[in-house]
C-alpha cells in the first residue's frame, strides 16, 4: 500500500486515516485522485465539486469521499468498494458484522490497488456481469455459507465467509 500525506500539514497518515495525527485534520479519500483531502463537516470541495462521506462511514469505517450528486443512484451513496458488496450478514448478527468491518477495509484496499494499477472495477450495478462481493454469515444466512466464486464467464460474484469460529466450516469452491 502506498503512503499517504496529510493536504494540510504533510505528515503521515494511513489509508484508513480519518484524522491526521499530527494536525487533527479531517481526512476522506478521494479516489479520482488518489490522495486524501481536508474535509470538513465530512465535506470537502475538490476541482469545483462538492464530495461527501460514503454512506457507509457510520457502519463500516470507511473514509471514501463521493460525489454530493452521484449519477449512479445504484450505489446508494456508498463509493466504489462498498457498493461492491451486494449482501451482507444481517444487522442482527453483530458477531459476523465486527468481522464485517474488517473484510470492507480489505475490499477498499484491493479497490485501491486495482485502480491504482488502472485496471477496471466495473460494479455489478452499473453492467451484467460486474463485480459483486456477498459477505455473508452462515449465522444470519441460514445455511451453510462457502467461499468462492461462481465459475461463468458473465459473472463475477465473489463469495466470503464471515463465520466468526472455527466451528462453521467455510470451504473455498474452484
Amino acid at each position: 500500500m502506498r503512503a499517504f500525506d496529510c493536504p494540510v500539514c504533510h505528515g503521515f497518515v494511513t489509508f484508513e486515516s480519518h484524522r491526521c495525527p499530527n494536525c487533527q485534520a479531517a481526512l476522506g479519500f478521494h479516489a479520482p485522485s488518489m490522495a486524501m483531502v481536508a474535509t470538513t463537516a465530512g465535506t470537502a470541495v475538490v476541482d469545483g465539486r462538492r464530495w461527501i462521506g460514503c454512506t457507509k462511514t457510520t457502519d463500516l469505517g470507511c473514509n471514501w469521499l463521493v460525489p454530493e450528486e452521484q449519477p449512479d443512484h445504484a450505489s446508494r451513496g456508498r463509493c466504489l468498494p462498498d457498493s461492491l458488496i451486494r449482501r451482507e450478514p444481517a444487522a442482527d448478527d453483530t458477531i459476523a458484522r465486527e468481522k464485517l468491518v474488517s473484510t470492507a477495509v480489505d475490499l477498499r484496499r484491493l479497490a485501491f490497488q486495482l485502480l491504482d494499477l488502472g485496471l477496471p472495477v466495473e460494479p455489478f450495478w452499473r453492467a451484467d456481469g460486474g463485480l459483486a462481493f456477498d459477505l455473508l454469515s452462515s449465522y444470519s444466512a441460514g445455511e451453510k455459507v462457502v467461499s468462492g466464486h461462481e465459475r461463468t464467464s458473465r459473472n463475477a460474484l465473489r463469495t466470503i465467509c464471515t463465520s466468526p469460529t472455527r466451528s462453521i466450516p467455510c470451504a473455498r469452491l474452484g
